[in-house]
């Protein structure tokens, strides 16, 4: 028995981008990119940041998280839905649900800034 745990609670993080899936999964898939976006404020300061993202690839860990993310066409736009499941109880729903949310509208002030300097 290790002592771990799981904390099973349907976090469901939804957005709607004006940008295309692909253009979204670029964002998400491309590490440079990411770095821009995928922290909760620019105060963060991130010592090493490390991206596999092919499948069976992995990141820089700081959390262990199950999760599930949905890029679908919608219009010209992307959907995105985020499933999680998290383990040892070192967030709460709440906590998953707020810190996503934020990185989230972080992707889409990104996307939005990105698409302004092309248009």
């Amino acid at each position: 028995m290790t002592g771990h745990s799981v904390q099973h609670a349907t976090i469901v993080v939804e957005r709607r981008f004006e940008a295309p899936p692909a253009r979204v999964f670029a964002a998400w898939a491309n590490q440079e990119e990411r770095a821009r976006w995928d922290v909760p404020d620019d105060g963060w300061v991130i010592a090493e940041y490390h991206q596999d993202f092919r499948v069976g690839g992995r990141e820089t860990r700081t959390s262990a998280t199950l999760c599930t993310v949905e890029l679908a066409a919608d219009g010209r736009g992307t959907r995105l839905t985020d499933q999680s499941a998290f383990f040892d109880k070192l967030e709460t729903k709440s906590d998953r649900e707020s810190g996503w949310g934020t990185i989230v509208d972080r992707l889409e002030a990104y996307l939005e800034v990105k698409a302004a300097r092309r248009g």
